[in-house]
């Protein structure tokens, strides 16, 4: 199920936010999940270059499975 596949978390509009914030919030969050947890920008593209990356690999780990089976 859902459960069970890989997450990726993401706060988004970090650039609205002070990054003490950011920084508390990330950390509890990170108590409750083992998933990579992201805190980008869409307006100034601030951590966006990590999020597609960690994307990107999680996509190639899919297509490897999926090759070898």
């Amino acid at each position: 199920g859902l459960a069970e596949r890989r997450q990726i978390v993401a706060f988004n509009k970090v650039d609205a936010v002070a990054p003490e914030i950011i920084k508390e919030q990330s950390d509890r969050l990170s108590q409750l999940t083992s998933n990579p947890i992201f805190s980008i920008s869409a307006v100034t593209g601030s951590g966006l270059d990590n999020l597609l990356r960690a994307i990107w690999d999680i996509l190639a780990e899919i297509d490897e499975r999926e090759v070898t089976g």
